[in-house]
């Protein structure tokens, strides 16, 4: 059983009384519990309810309507899973059959100007079930693995926001079924498979297959290399119900009636050496990637509707392709000491221009936005015999585009942003203590750099959503963390 109750302030960076951070008042509880019938057999039950209050804006000890702009989104939460498990005989293989379940009722209120009518609510509810047989086989053809299985996901969601007369009624049911083998032989491993989805809002069976292939020329070198499809449906998303507030007005999101689904071709090749003249201290993963995305979601501006409220229309853009590397080194100095280090450079680009502002001498771009070209972290771990513990993280973010709609500012532009390295150290001491009980006291600081957003919109008239870079600024945290650590 555990239990979890959250409570932080609204922040406000810039002092001109409107939040950079929201108030969120979080609780959650629930518990996991499994039951073994006998050596092959196991159940496996699990619940969690979320009680989420977030709120932004200014005057918030007011009602939301009585205020100059409000953000605030309440949501409870109950969701649960059951999980059945049989382990064939002499571990040749499984079968596995799962259910699981969402139910979110959101109270919400997105509006400006002291409007009574900015209130809304949405009911979701989620479901998903299916069942998946593994089987190993020694001597068919190769040593090899057999995995069969299918689900079915339902989703149903009602969101009525009155003021801006927007009521979206949506059920999508998925249907899958898929298979995936697996054969290894000498220095190879192949593993290929296929999914066929059916969704009702598409008007074919989608066929996704994935092919994955592993060589191994040395002991201590291994080459990997994949090819792999998927989709996306044309379905209202999560962030499409969320309303920011843009120059004192509503921004919302809709869909193209007729948006088609997203589908995908990714391509990898990665190389992963353990040199033996650094005795399994030095591990280098290096990998390269490249993603194409046809009829790929785009938001474009769609003018504004007849509450004069800023439309975003979600439509099919032609394509998009997403290319890059990535390096990861890990170096153990001895069991107590090692040094993570990743970074990961990128290009991510829509094959023709996309419109994202409604001005008419608005520029276009073919750059994605808020998404950085290149990004990297660095962790350092060390551990003491005397249980004292050590760790320095780095996060690193690249500049990267973002819009900033008229409001505060005089006309919609792109802006460019800074590059970002938050930094963090943790330093915690663990006390064992009697019926493996242990007690952890940890002390720490993140963001030390204090490297934070420099400029924000301000006053009733800002765009919500010029937010960019570290979630906090700098500051200082203290924990005690007591239980069967």
């Amino acid at each position: 059983m555990f239990g979890n109750i959250r409570n932080r302030q609204a922040y406000d960076h810039d002092w001109d009384g409107f939040t950079e951070i929201t108030l969120a008042k979080i609780s959650s509880a629930g518990f996991k519990m499994f039951h073994r019938m006998n050596r092959q057999s196991k159940i496996t039950l699990e619940y969690h309810n979320v009680n989420d209050f977030r709120r932004g804006g200014n005057k918030l000890k007011l009602v939301p309507h009585l205020t100059d702009i409000t953000e605030q989104a309440a949501h409870q939460i109950n969701s649960g899973s059951v999980v059945y498990e049989y382990l064939l005989k002499e571990n040749k293989g499984r079968l596995s059959m799962f259910s699981s379940f969402r139910h979110t009722i959101r109270d919400n209120y997105y509006g400006a100007g002291k409007d009574p009518n900015a209130y809304g609510t949405s009911l979701d509810q989620i479901s998903f079930t299916g069942v998946e047989y593994l089987r190993y086989f020694d001597k068919k053809f190769l040593p090899s693995s057999f995995l069969l299985g299918g689900d079915f996901a339902w989703n149903d969601l009602n969101d009525i926001q009155m003021a801006y007369n927007r009521k979206i009624t949506q059920t999508t049911e998925n249907l899958a079924l898929f298979t995936q083998g697996q054969w290894k032989t000498g220095k190879f491993i192949l593993l290929g498979g296929v999914r066929a989805d059916y969704h009702n809002l598409l008007d074919e069976i989608i066929i996704s297959p994935r092919i994955n292939l592993l060589y191994s020329p040395l002991e201590n070198f291994q080459i990997r290399s994949g090819y792999s499809t998927g989709f996306r449906a044309p379905q209202a998303f999560d962030e499409d119900l969320h309303i920011m507030a843009v120059g004192g007005e509503a921004q919302l999101i809709e869909l193209d009636p007729d948006l088609k689904p997203e589908t995908s071709q990714s391509f990898t090749l990665s190389f992963d050496w353990s040199p033996g003249f650094a005795k399994n201290k030095l591990n280098v993963v290096s990998e390269g990637f490249f993603t194409r995305l046809n009829d790929v979601f785009v938001l474009e501006a769609g003018g504004f509707d007849l509450n004069n409220n800023m439309v975003m229309i979600r439509t099919n853009g032609e394509c998009a392709r997403v290319a890059g590397v990535n390096l990861e080194i890990k170096y153990v100095f001895h069991t107590d000491l090692d040094l993570q280090i990743g970074f990961t450079s990128q290009e991510s680009k829509y094959a023709e221009p996309v419109q994202w502002s409604e001005e008419v001498d608005a520029e276009t771009t073919t750059i994605m936005l808020r998404t950085p070209d290149n990004y990297g972290f660095a962790t350092l771990n060390w551990r003491s015999k005397k249980d004292l513990f050590l760790s320095f993280s780095g996060i690193y973010t690249g500049s990267m585009l973002i819009p900033r709609y008229a409001g505060f500012v005089d006309e919609d532009m792109l802006v460019e942003t800074e590059s970002f390295f938050d930094l963090n150290l943790r330093i915690a001491k663990l006390f064992k203590l009697p019926r493996h009980v242990n007690l952890e006291i940890a002390v720490g600081m993140k963001n030390i750099l204090n490297h934070y957003q420099a400029e924000f919109d301000q006053g009733p008239d800002r765009d919500a959503g010029f937010i960019y870079g570290p979630m906090y600024p700098r500051h200082a945290f203290f924990s005690i963390k007591f239980g069967n650590l």
